[in-house]
């Protein structure tokens, strides 16, 4: 049986929680403590609206509002899938900020979650796929409904995408998700993009994403999207999923023993507070007009578990992004009532911070809820209550406060003075309608605003704007649903910006010179776009590129280094050797650089070792040297290696550092690489003189080379059955494999990966993890009971805020659920492990049937 320290009790000498009252709207109120400054207003209440997780402005003000009616009905889940959801649409007909009126938008709706105003109606999410809805007769429903993605991201209510963000890019982003959207002409399309946090998504008012995890309350990126992963052969993720802020503590008004992992000594504290994050989600960057400036750019965080939102000071500090804390030992707002659930922030359209408040005793979704957190919920009668839910909004008493402009009522001429307004939700909201209306009669004060305006951040829109009104979609390379309804874009090559007048591509050229670095990048970016396809434009600005390299501005330099890999090469490299040999030291600039170099690496690392530059070793061209060694290496081209070998045996004297970095980062990616081989078709002539090089690195590391590469006449030259079998698949086999599949993908993939490659700050890689090819009955274990780190993987040691602390346990699921996922992820990926069998998990189960505290990695390692 299980110790105490391994069972789920609760924490030995923690006082008795106080009981949970459902509060009505005004009585909840009263327990919402801010800080000083600020005042609370109730916008909107139960019964308007019930259950509320996301919702969405349109241009005037008006809300959308997703309504999730069958969350966590009872213990168990039940009638989870009822058509019992809606969404809603409120109307605040006089101004003051209350909500009047709501409609039913829709109702009949299985398990929605994201809801986005756009093209005069909404995308949304129901089931698990995405929707658009519109009301053409103006009667409040909609009367037209489209099916728009059918395979938008299945999971299961805790981790699939949601989100639906539309970005300063004219890109559609999710959380959760490895897909982004956008509207071309009236045409929808996709393209795989970055996957990126848990619940929730915003951008600051350059256009970074920003986003988290239950732990980790605030990641974001510096890079910008889909520029990182584009090598096949060297696949980054630099710049990317940043740890912005690492202080996780929190600071709690009451006692929070409902959480899922409260009977860890370490979750709460001795008053049973919880002292760091447990369910972090929904951040936003406010970019507001009604605060003071010192609260713009300011990252504000929802904990529904602690019935907090935290402030954060937000940085961008040389080449990444820092926070910190606002408040040390209190919160921005603290509630004591247990049932505030703050599950999503948005900026208002009146520029205010509005709070969305699910209102409910359950916040955990019960596949993942532990026996623990069932035991408190049903001892205090947390599960009662249900169908409740506010929305809230943040106003500074001293300030007078404006209504949200009828921004659909203005002449069009108006909307592009709007791109200039302190506001950043009507900046957002002018670009928009502009784009989706495809409205050209703009385009000559647009071209103004680039060239001659004094305000950055309407530069920044104009420039945004012009790309999103010309560019179009050249071909249906992709594939269409039966209805016609998505494009699905493949390539980049497919975009281009059609019918460019002359006078647009000037001023985004000019605005290269922009004093502000922002203006700059995104210049860079825009001018990217509207060359894509176009020989000359693209000549014109590799020439500017030229200019621009010879700057020190970091974060432009790393925009020029990304932006050449999607010029044309090889025209483009001698731009990306310059910059390599001015900034190889610079980690970003070295990443950026490989990113866009696929299927040119030997080429350009010849033209790299040919700058006189070159010959000074430095820590950072050693480290481009083995990333390029690297990528040749993973294209796995025989002429290519040999060559790559030929250059490495051509390095001797002060330039054998040049040698032992490229052997080196060979042997590192065929060591990382699962039972790699390569074969050569003959044995490389300069296989003999690096064995007796005069550098006695050079001569190690290529007998270390020897394990990995072979040729004809080569003792280890042979097809090595075990590393060639492929999995014996039956029919029966073949369909448990499948089950496994879907199962993989609903309730795992969240944390590890569709490809099993491990997400950050959620869970380490399942692909080639000892963990999952090793012993069936520890596998086994893991999905029943859980396991907590640290653990390692590979060689890799893992821990928080890398991973979560726990992985919950599976032991919901049925024996052969379970049997299904494990033996996909046991074959799949190359993988091929024994098959397991039903009767074993049944076994196991029935072995550890009194262990309810997760798995220690030192415990697993005992059972073989």
């Amino acid at each position: 049986g299980a110790s105490l320290v391994e069972s789920q009790d609760p924490v030995p000498g923690l006082p008795d929680a106080p009981p949970s009252p459902v509060l009505t709207p005004m009585e909840a109120l009263q327990t919402l403590h801010i800080v000083e400054g600020f005042e609370i207003k109730l916008a909107a209440a139960d019964p308007l609206i019930q259950d509320p997780v996301a919702l969405s402005f349109d241009q005037d003000g008006n809300v959308f509002v997703v309504e999730m009616r069958s969350f966590m009905l009872d213990m168990d889940r039940g009638r989870e899938l009822d058509p019992v959801c809606r969404i809603s649409y409120l109307k605040d007909a006089d101004g003051d900020g209350s909500m009047d009126h709501a409609r039913v938008f829709l109702d009949n709706l299985v398990v929605p979650r994201a809801v986005m105003a756009t093209m005069g109606g909404i995308l949304f999410v129901e089931d698990y796929q995405l929707h658009f809805a519109k009301d053409t007769d103006g009667d409040g429903r909609a009367d037209m409904r489209k099916l728009m993605d059918p395979d938008y991201g299945r999971s299961n209510i805790e981790h699939a995408p949601n989100g639906l963000m539309r970005a300063m890019d004219n890109w559609i982003y999710n959380g959760r998700s490895p897909w982004r959207y956008r509207w071309l002409k009236g045409r929808f399309v996709r393209e795989r993009t970055e996957a990126r946090g848990q619940w929730g998504m915003t951008q600051d008012q350059h256009g970074r994403l920003f986003y988290n995890v239950n732990n980790s309350q605030l990641l974001g990126d510096f890079s910008p999207p889909n520029y990182m992963g584009r090598n096949s052969h060297y696949r980054s993720t630099a710049g990317l999923n940043l740890f912005v802020a690492t202080d996780q503590r929190i600071f709690t008004s009451r006692m929070n023993t409902a959480v899922n992992r409260g009977y860890l000594p370490d979750v709460l504290d001795e008053k049973g507070h919880l002292h760091v994050f447990a369910s972090s989600c929904s951040p936003v960057i406010y970019r507001g007009d009604q605060y003071g400036s010192e609260f713009n750019g300011n990252a504000f965080v929802c904990d529904p578990a602690a019935n907090i939102i935290k402030r954060n000071f937000v940085f961008n500090e040389g080449m990444t992004l820092t926070a910190q804390q606002a408040y040390e030992g209190f919160e921005f707002l603290a509630s004591t009532d247990e049932r505030f659930r703050p599950v999503n922030l948005y900026n208002g359209p009146d520029g205010t911070l509005w709070i969305l408040d699910m209102y409910r005793g359950i916040a955990q979704y019960g596949m993942f809820m532990t026996d623990y957190l069932r035991r408190e919920t049903l001892k205090r009668d947390l599960h009662k209550g249900i169908h409740q839910g506010r929305l809230y909004r943040v106003v500074d008493p001293k300030r007078k406060q404006r209504s949200p402009l009828n921004i659909s009522t203005l002449p069009k001429e108006n909307l592009v003075s709007l791109l200039a307004h302190p506001d950043g939700w009507i900046r957002d909201s002018a670009q928009r309608l502009i784009v989706e209306t495809s409205d050209y009669s703009v385009v000559p004060p647009l071209i103004k605003s680039v060239k001659t305006s004094d305000n950055d951040l309407e530069v920044l829109h104009a420039l945004w704007t012009l790309e999103g009104l010309f560019m179009d979609l050249i071909s249906d390379a992709g594939t269409r649903s039966a209805k016609g309804d998505i494009i699905q874009v493949y390539s980049l090559d497919d975009l281009r910006a059609s019918s460019l007048p002359n006078e647009v591509w000037e001023a985004c050229l000019a605005a290269l010179n922009h004093s502000n670095l922002h203006v700059q990048s995104a210049a860079l970016r825009v001018c990217e776009s509207f060359s894509r396809g176009y020989p000359d434009r693209q000549a014109v600005l590799l020439t500017k590129l030229e200019k621009i390299s010879d700057t020190h501005d970091m974060p432009v330099l790393f925009q020029c280094a990304l932006t050449a890999g999607n010029l044309a090469l090889p025209e483009t490299l001698p731009v990306m050797v310059q910059l390599a040999s001015e900034h190889a030291d610079e980690w970003l600039i070295r990443e950026a650089l490989l990113s866009g170099l696929e299927n040119w690496e030997i080429t350009f690392l010849q033209m790299l070792l040919s700058h006189t530059k070159w010959k000074e070793q430095s820590p950072g061209r050693v480290l481009m040297l083995q990333s390029l060694a690297k990528a040749v290496a993973a294209e796995g081209k025989p002429s290519n290696l040999g060559l790559l070998l030929a250059t490495a045996d051509g390095q001797s004297g002060d330039l054998s550092w040049r040698g032992s970095s490229l052997l080196l980062g060979t042997l590192e990616h065929l060591q990382a690489s699962f039972n790699a081989l390569i074969y050569l078709p003959r044995k490389p002539p300069s296989w003999k003189t690096l064995l007796n090089h005069e550098t006695t690195t050079i001569r190690e590391l290529t007998e270390r080379l020897g394990a990995y590469v072979v040729w004809p006449g080569h003792p280890d030259y042979k097809v090595r059955s075990h590393l060639l079998k492929e999995t014996p698949v039956n029919a029966e086999e073949s369909l448990a494999l499948q089950q496994g599949a879907e199962l993989y993908l609903q309730i795992c993939a969240g944390c590890h990966g569709a490809q099993g490659e491990g997400l950050k700050a959620q869970a380490p890689p399942l692909h080639r993890s000892e963990w999952v090819l090793g012993s069936s009955d520890r596998l086994i274990r893991i999905v029943l009971q859980g396991m907590q780190g640290p653990v390692h993987v590979r060689g890799t040691r893992y821990s928080t805020p890398e991973i979560l602390s726990e992985m919950p346990p599976l032991s919901v699921l049925e024996d052969f659920q379970l049997t299904a996922i494990l033996n996909f992820i046991r074959n799949e990926w190359g993988h091929n492990a024994d098959w397991v069998n039903t009767e074993d998990v049944n076994r196991v189960r029935q072995e550890t049937a009194s262990q309810e505290f997760p798995w220690k990695e030192s415990e697993l390692l005992k059972i073989q």
